[in-house]
């Protein structure tokens, strides 16, 4: 599990990156990795955007962890996304950057974890595709 924000620009299949969604580009870059590895056992999955996507499945569960008094709405306008997996790849956008700008003591090691736990991982699986995917090919095996 890599997160596909910041990955550096000689990364398997980067150069001729393309595609219409999030999804399409992660998904070319997956199997760019996989083929570049050349291990049939090797099942890349690329986090869209990074691991933090996950906690935008309930900031509740993060604002509770870390004891805070702001509100889901201080975290701008989410709605336009259909997952939060699609939340923007932007210097200042991306959901880490949206973590430390309003939640100051957050730390991805500590809070991260934690916050997931509070979430579940049904909900994780039912609001990003692209992790439930990954985790329905590893149960598969």
């Amino acid at each position: 599990m890599l997160d596909y924000y910041g990955l550096p620009n000689d990364f398997p299949g980067k150069e001729s990156l393309h595609g219409e969604t999030p999804y399409l580009r992660v998904a070319a870059l997956e199997q760019a990795f996989a083929k570049d590895i050349g291990e049939p056992r090797f099942l890349p999955y690329l986090m869209l955007h990074e691991f933090e996507a996950l906690l935008f499945v309930d900031l509740n569960a993060v604002i509770e962890t870390l004891v805070s008094q702001i509100t889901p709405q201080e975290f701008g306008d989410l709605n336009r996304f259909s997952s939060p997996e699609e939340i923007d790849d932007g210097v200042h956008t991306h959901p880490a950057a949206r973590l430390q700008q309003r939640l100051r003591g957050y730390r991805k090691a500590l809070h991260g974890p934690l916050a997931v736990e509070r979430i579940g991982l049904p909900r994780l699986r039912t609001r990003c595709p692209h992790f439930d995917e990954w985790l329905k090919k590893l149960e598969s095996l």
